[in-house]
């Protein structure tokens, strides 16, 4: 019965996931905005998902918070197309997670919160 219910529960929850997907309302989040992290962002938020990415190196935060890519492959403007519509925010500052909300407030730097 247990099984039964677990796979009933992951069911819904494989539906909710996909249904959010397919109305891009589901969040993405990255955690390293690096080579592989920087262009999985872009491609996340270039169809229009909401993508917050997350990384250890504070200034490269803040060089994406400003539409600079530290990438050679990536343009800054790729970059700056996707932060000025704000489907990509990048932490500027230390993550704090809050887990005793439902809706996972994610607080990175400067105050600003992201709802995941």
């Amino acid at each position: 019965m247990a099984t039964a219910l677990r796979a009933l529960n992951e069911k819904k929850v494989v539906e909710a996931l996909t249904a959010k997907c397919e109305a891009k309302s589901a969040g993405v989040g990255i955690i390293g905005m690096g080579y592989v992290g920087l262009p999985l962002a872009l491609s996340f938020a270039r169809p229009g998902f909401a993508t917050s990415g997350f990384d250890i190196d504070l200034e490269k935060g803040r060089r994406l918070g400003r539409g600079e890519s530290y990438i050679k492959l990536l343009s800054s403007q790729s970059v700056a197309d996707e932060v000025g519509r704000q489907r990509l925010v990048v932490a500027e500052g230390p993550l704090v997670v809050d887990t005793r909300n439902a809706t996972r407030n994610v607080r990175a730097g400067q105050g600003k919160v992201i709802r995941c």
